[in-house]
């Protein structure tokens, strides 16, 4: 009888009758997760949970205003976590007993209990599950999740068992989940039992390792992060779909059914969509999450670079909404550098694309760009990459152009006498190496970045995209840099 309105933007809204008892339910499912996450988990992560005044038909007229008010209540809730759990302990403190065990050299937080199958690694309980999940869900398709009293797996205090072969018929009291459905796969026996179906981006590489991948023909041997989610969803959600109500003649999109829509259509695009697209198009990359509205993705540098602008124009299209879109940032690291820190390299990538006025924008190697600013460099990043790779240009020449692409960022934004000398530099540097018969073209696209005059460009339109190659050289050249292994 429960209705899921919403699951996005790690947020989750819920319609459920209006039952006298629904309070004492509420907190006691809140205090009984505050438990065992604050046992099992160490009170890393949290759910704050609020419920509502009685809801009235006509109140789903105006839906931004109740969700504005339950807004309201969550903030205030996160101000006071595990509250429930620590009233009804005298000891607040967490206990691991190590007993003598390392500590796990996975997650470094938990006693290493158990070992792995494989290579016999000491290990914590939850890596060896998550591991032994992870490779029965990888690349499948048609998972069958079976959720109630039994089970090989444990969630909260319920089990859950998975199966990759058949349907299997759900009792009474168990919940089936299918995911990533084949109609031909599914047994038609489950058909007399409630089940739900999802969609879950689980595509890895079928035996490739980091190095492996990195390390491919012409490539610097980098792998890449890539973090992306949608941007101010949490207002759209928490404010609704509004429109500008001075004029009576706009309908206003602000109800529940829409912004349940919404939510459901982001998770397919995340969850179903972006498995096909990877799957298809870059074989190679990791997804490491994908669903609701953001997603981490790990592969070969130059690959996720591609796929990210993949993504973001298939992502547009789908929206059909200027107003609905999401930004992204990349990381860049060695195959053994710290998984972890290069995702969190990305999510400050993806906080700079974000404090981008309209957002809408990508960060890579620090340079910020709207996502067509960074369609219209394309052409010059590989095209640079191919003079360097056909010994064109030198790599003299591009290392100077990265340092030249340094100093005009310093001169725009520091206060820097240096910083100002750098068309002279790029002057002189473009008498000295471009020289050749065969570099005219390449003289004359370094003239239109130097800038001396305005009759060097063939439009205003150029000008404009040379004003851009100036602000981002400095990313433009480390591209093929790294491209040609320089």
């Amino acid at each position: 009888s429960w209705n899921v309105l919403i699951q996005a933007g790690g947020k989750t809204l819920i319609l459920l009758p209006n039952l006298e008892d629904n309070d004492a339910k509420i907190s006691d499912q809140k205090r009984e997760i505050e438990q065992i996450v604050w046992q099992k988990f160490n009170a890393e992560i949290k759910l704050n949970q609020i419920l509502s005044e009685p809801v009235k038909g006509a109140d789903f007229q105006n839906f931004g205003k109740l969700l504005s008010s339950l807004n309201a209540k969550l903030g205030e809730q996160k101000k006071q976590p595990f509250l429930a759990a620590l009233a009804d302990q005298s000891d607040w403190m967490i206990h691991l007993d190590y007993a003598g065990h390392k500590l796990c050299p996975y997650c470094r937080k938990y006693p290493a209990t158990k070992q792995t199958q494989e290579a016999k690694k000491d290990i914590c309980e939850y890596c060896l599950r998550d591991i032994e999940i992870g490779q029965r869900l990888k690349n499948q398709s048609s998972i069958y999740v079976l959720m109630g009293k039994s089970g090989d797996h444990e969630l909260l205090k319920n089990k859950l068992s998975i199966n990759t072969s058949e349907a299997p018929k759900p009792a009474k009291d168990e919940n089936l989940l299918i995911i990533n459905p084949k109609t031909e796969d599914i047994n038609s026996k489950i058909f007399d039992r409630a089940f739900r179906i999802g969609f879950q981006a689980n595509h890895v590489p079928e035996s490739k390792s980091f190095e492996q991948i990195a390390e491919q023909p012409d490539s610097y041997g980098l792998l890449a992060v890539l973090k992306a989610d949608v941007d101010s969803l949490g207002a759209m959600f928490a404010l609704g779909l509004k429109r500008d109500q001075s004029d009576k003649s706009i309908k206003n999109y602000d109800s529940v059914s829409r912004l349940s829509t919404m939510s459901r259509s982001l998770d397919l695009f995340f969850s179903g969509y972006l498995n096909q697209l990877i799957s298809k198009h870059y074989p190679d990359i990791y997804i490491t999450y994908a669903g609701g509205d953001d997603l981490v993705m790990i592969g070969h540098w130059s690959q996720i670079i591609d796929c990210a602008e993949d993504l973001s124009a298939d992502f547009a299209a789908y929206a059909s909404n200027p107003e609905i879109h999401l930004s992204a940032g990349i990381s860049l690291c060695k195959p053994k550098f710290p998984i972890a820190k290069a995702i969190e390299l990305a999510d400050q990538q993806l906080e700079k694309a974000k404090n981008n006025p309209g957002k809408n924008s990508i960060c890579l190697m620090d340079s910020v760009l709207k996502w067509q600013e960074f369609a219209l460099l394309k052409d010059t990043r590989l095209q640079l990459a191919d003079w360097l790779k056909k010994e064109r240009v030198s790599t003299q020449f591009m290392r100077h152009l990265l340092e030249f692409g340094q100093m005009i960022r310093q001169a725009k934004h520091q206060s820097s006498n240096h910083a100002l000398s750098w068309q002279p530099l790029l002057a002189y540097q473009i008498g000295r190496l471009l020289t050749g018969p065969n570099q005219a073209d390449i003289k004359s696209w370094a003239d239109k970045l130097l800038g001396l005059s305005k009759q060097v460009y063939n439009s205003e339109a150029e000008m404009a995209l040379f004003d851009l190659v100036r602000e981002h050289l400095s990313m433009l050249a480390t591209y093929a840099l790294y491209q040609n292994r320089a």
